[in-house]
């Protein structure tokens, strides 16, 4: 599954839109087409995960950074404000400069920090679906280290529980579902998952995809996008209603990193 990542910290959630996928997630049948593809693509989460003294997380935290604390075994060292800041700043980096990911480009960073640590193989695909703007999260009062020794049973999730207040057929009778709702869960956050379809295909080889990925030699002529070309530094009328704005006009940039489930480039 490839994951669309917003390289840039500059550009606000909900802007960014990738339309040139199929089915479009707002003509698609219900009944007949698969999941949605066209979407917005967000930017990465990452908030500082904080312990108390016995190993227990202060408060319910989302991001990269909650995902390294709950999965990567920091071994003989801890894993604490400093280190998650810079792990979690390396790995965005990478991103925003379109680079690999894989799993010993992940490690490789990791241990800039924390030496004997490694997240798990099997756990890049959710590092990727974070930094694509799937929301994982760890609540508060999840225990991750007792008397110095990490724990390694996951503590975090993509989903949340909530309550179901459905009703159900009985006996012929429309009634009410269990008092106070049946427990389910559901994504934290929104989420669109991209599936590699020949739309997708067409847009990273000479689309959509490919152009946002910017740079100077495109395929086929396409040009990287423009940003900001509005943005000229000076006031617009009304006059009193709107300042300078503080973009200049853009050109050739990176807008998205695409990954592969390996962390490879997507091309």
């Amino acid at each position: 599954m490839p994951y669309i990542c917003l390289a840039r910290n500059d550009i606000p959630n909900g802007t960014v839109q990738i339309l040139d996928l199929v089915p479009n997630s707002s003509q698609k049948s219900a009944v007949y087409d698969p999941p949605g593809q066209t979407r917005y693509v967000n930017r990465v989460q990452n908030n500082p995960v904080y312990f108390t003294a016995a190993g227990a997380t202060t408060k319910l935290v989302e991001g990269l950074s909650a995902l390294l604390a709950d999965l990567v075994d920091p071994g003989v060292g801890a894993w604490t404000q400093a280190n998650q800041a810079t792990v979690s700043a390396a790995i965005i980096a990478r991103l925003d400069a379109g680079l690999s990911l894989e799993i010993a480009d992940v490690n490789t960073i990791i241990q800039v920090s924390l030496a004997a640590a490694t997240l798990p193989a099997a756990n890049l695909p959710d590092l990727l679906a974070i930094l694509a703007g799937r929301t994982y999260a760890i609540a508060a009062g999840a225990i991750k280290g007792t008397g110095g020794v990490w724990s390694a049973t996951q503590a975090g999730s993509f989903f949340e529980s909530y309550r179901n207040p459905a009703t159900e057929m009985v006996a012929g009778e429309i009634t009410s579902g269990s008092i106070g709702g049946d427990l389910r869960y559901r994504e934290r956050g929104g989420i669109r998952h991209t599936y590699a379809l020949g739309s997708f295909t067409a847009s990273i080889g000479d689309s959509t995809l490919v152009c946002f990925t910017g740079g100077s030699s495109l395929p086929g002529g396409i040009a990287s996008p423009t940003l900001w070309p509005d943005s000229d530094r000076s006031p617009h009328y009304p006059w009193s209603m709107q300042g300078a704005l503080a973009h200049a006009q853009t050109q050739v940039e990176r807008v998205v990193t695409v990954y592969e489930d390996d962390g490879s480039l997507a091309s």
